[in-house]
């Protein structure tokens, strides 16, 4: 008596890939179509392939609205940081990097993922004292307090 030959690896993924197929589809006519995502009994998540599409597809444009914004801000020649709902700094524009090397600022990134309240905050030295009503200001504005908030003030180098 022979034993059955295993199935090569090749065969035994198409095999896995079909019943995976035909086990979503399952899943979606179990819930009415209305199924991106399930977990198992071990608690770990599985997205269905349309949940995986979707999320490739928001990643690319994500990424194009990235790079359109990178291009709005580097062509402002005011330095610009943007500051997310905690302050800190999520994207500086090409005129804030300058500033940033030519001012001796270590790190190349402008300072991506800084507090930018908590810098005003610790601030000390010459023109410190500014320091304080920024941070105030961008605290309001990301409060809800005030819809806009300017002040100038002097950087030196």
């Amino acid at each position: 008596m022979d034993s059955p030959q295993r199935p090569s690896s090749a065969v035994r993924v198409q095999e896995i890939l079909r019943f995976m197929r035909e086990a979503e589809k399952e899943l979606r006519d179990l819930t009415g179509g209305h199924l991106d995502a399930i977990t198992d009994m071990d608690g770990m998540l599985h997205l269905t392939a349309d949940a995986q599409s979707y999320l490739l597809n928001s990643e690319k444009a994500r990424r194009a609205q990235v790079l359109a914004l990178r291009g709005t801000l580097d062509a402002l020649p005011a330095q610009v940081a943007l500051l997310d709902h905690r302050g800190r700094i999520i994207a500086v524009n090409l005129a804030w990097r300058r500033f940033a090397d030519d001012n001796g600022f270590r790190g190349g990134d402008g300072g991506l993922g800084t507090s930018y309240l908590d810098v005003c905050d610790q601030a000390q030295g010459g023109a410190s004292e500014e320091a304080r009503p920024v941070a105030s200001g961008i605290r309001k504005v990301l409060d809800g307090e005030v819809s806009q908030f300017s002040l100038e003030y002097p950087c030196h180098a």
